[in-house]
């Protein structure tokens, strides 16, 4: 029942959030500052999972935690995903999910 809306999201991550850069406009899009595509990796990973934890999804994807916070905070204001958080370790974890 889930995978109509998993692929909705897929769809909707290539059409609107392709090109969305982390950037301000007016800054130069160049070298290994490009970002572009983040998002449509991110939401990918997370329609391939009912929660995860964000450690392990930057891990997965091989992102800093930096970058991937601030998409992550980027799709939280969107109302795309939910964030919930649990004690767990002695440690408040964040878990996303689409």
């Amino acid at each position: 029942m889930i995978e109509p809306y998993n692929k909705l999201v897929k769809l909707a991550a290539r059409a609107f959030y392709d090109d969305l850069t982390s950037k301000g406009d007016n800054q130069p899009k160049t070298g290994r500052s490009d970002n572009r595509g983040i998002a449509v990796v991110v939401l990918d990973a997370l329609t391939r999972r009912q929660w995860v934890r964000e450690e392990d999804l930057a891990k997965d994807l091989k992102l800093h935690t930096k970058q991937l916070r601030r998409t992550l905070r980027f799709f939280e204001e969107e109302k795309i995903i939910t964030r919930d958080h649990r004690r767990e370790r002695e440690a408040a974890l964040g878990h996303y999910k689409v």
